[in-house]
């Protein structure tokens, strides 16, 4: 008796720490209607230029660093993001390679790992767009929530619909679930 009662603890703290080890890497949102699970992709990353006078010399100097056959560097200076594919990248920290390739310390707005989703990848932006259901709830409900995230501005599109510029990407994940768990926004 002894045995089996050891042999399932053993199997229910394996469980357990698989289990735990599976929700830390898993993240969500929604699509449709339906919530999408995604793992993250530290091979590959969207970068958001702030201050895009610098948009060229970022890209000059992410093409010194990532000069391998395989690595790819998308850019297009019409755009203010840039995104980067590279096995090279998990062994670089953010902050180093921010460091490496900023010319001001200001020019990068955002930083973020691209996510898989069934083997598709996907780039996050530090931008949430929501259309409301009913405009008073922005002042009334919308606007008090965003007091507790760390907003670089929010912006008044027309005809209910708003665009929150956020700094980091958990709050860009955290404040688009939560809008939509209020059923407040179409989207």
């Amino acid at each position: 008796m002894k045995r089996i009662l050891l042999v399932l603890g053993f199997i229910f703290v394996i469980n357990s720490l698989i289990s735990q080890n599976f929700n830390y890497n898993l993240q969500s949102y929604y699509a449709g209607g339906v919530i999408q699970y995604w793992t993250d992709d530290s091979t590959s990353l969207n970068i958001i230029v702030k201050n895009m006078e610098n948009y060229g010399a970022i890209v000059d100097n992410l093409h010194l660093l990532f000069s391998n056959s395989t690595d790819e560097i998308l850019a297009d200076d019409e755009d203010d993001n840039i995104i980067i594919n590279s096995l090279s990248l998990p062994l670089i920290h953010k902050d180093a390679l921010i460091a490496a390739i900023s010319i001001n310390s200001d020019d990068i707005a955002f930083f973020s790992y691209s996510k898989l989703i069934e083997n598709e990848h996907i780039w996050l932006r530090n931008e949430v767009l929501i259309k409301l259901k009913n405009n008073t709830f922005f002042q009334s409900i919308i606007q008090p929530i965003l007091q507790n995230y760390d907003i670089v501005s929010v912006n008044d599109e027309g005809d209910n619909e708003y665009s929150i510029i956020c700094k980091t990407e958990t709050d860009v994940i955290t404040l688009s679930n939560l809008l939509y768990d209020t059923s407040l926004v179409i989207y």
